[in-house]
């Protein structure tokens, strides 16, 4: 009979202790905030933004503040929920739709994340930020595909885009040598896309023998581990 009161002594204590932690967690507010940047100039912009639930429903609506650096603030959101930010498309941006997933915490936690936003004119260049190859090679690198998806997800939320990639070679050596890496680093990149869903017919690629003229090679010695990596380019074509 003591052995029965014991254990439900511990149930009992346990029950509370998880009603407890339940409760916290349904007070608990979560902010979500950062910055939102032009793909291209990378200059702070004004754009719509929405926040859905997980069911599809809007439960927030704002726009980003261009004069404090491309602001915005989201407030009162759950732990453990997910939501959708989509920044609305107009005359000068693309829709962009981004997932978000709040992680499970009993205190108010603010996390921050910016955001770039694709410039809807033909022609718009749109820098590779960080390489997805290591130098002289054609195989995307490990990890690739999280600094490739914002600009998958672009292409995703909007169909009629159609684009170029360009590749620049790695160093000023070899003509040959350097077309045949460009020229792989590019269907590397197009093979890519295609996997994820994006028409064929949207995609065009130019590969360059020579360095990147807007982003040459630096003169001074660099840090160990730290090589120059050929530019990589998505150029809006058509939308």
């Amino acid at each position: 009979m003591r052995r029965i009161f014991i254990i439900s002594g511990i149930l009992t204590v346990f029950l509370l202790m998880f009603n407890s932690m339940t409760e916290a967690q349904l007070k608990t507010v979560v902010s979500w905030t950062g910055s939102v940047f032009n793909a291209n100039t990378k200059d702070p912009i004004r754009i719509s933004y929405q926040l859905q639930d997980n069911t599809g429903k809007i439960i927030r609506r704002g726009k980003t503040n261009a004069s404090q650096n491309g602001y915005y603030f989201i407030t009162g959101l759950k732990p453990g929920e997910s939501y959708k930010l989509i920044f609305e498309g107009d005359d000068n941006y693309f829709t962009a739709e981004f997932p978000i997933s709040i992680p499970n915490t009993e205190q108010y936690q603010e996390y921050s994340k910016d955001y770039q936003i694709v410039p809807k004119y033909k022609g718009a260049e749109i820098a590779q930020k960080v390489p997805v190859f290591e130098p002289n090679k054609t195989k995307l690198r490990g990890g690739a595909d999280f600094f490739l998806e914002d600009f998958w997800k672009t292409l995703q939320e909007n169909p009629n885009i159609n684009f170029k990639i360009i590749a620049y070679a790695d160093n000023d050596g070899d003509d040959v040598v350097n077309e045949a890496i460009s020229k792989a680093r590019c269907k590397a990149l197009n093979d890519y896309f295609v996997g994820k869903g994006i028409a064929q017919s949207r995609i065009q690629t130019e590969s360059k023998n020579t360095t990147d003229p807007k982003n040459p090679p630096p003169k001074e010695k660099r840090a160990k581990g730290k090589r120059y990596i050929g530019s990589i380019y998505y150029v809006i074509d058509k939308f």
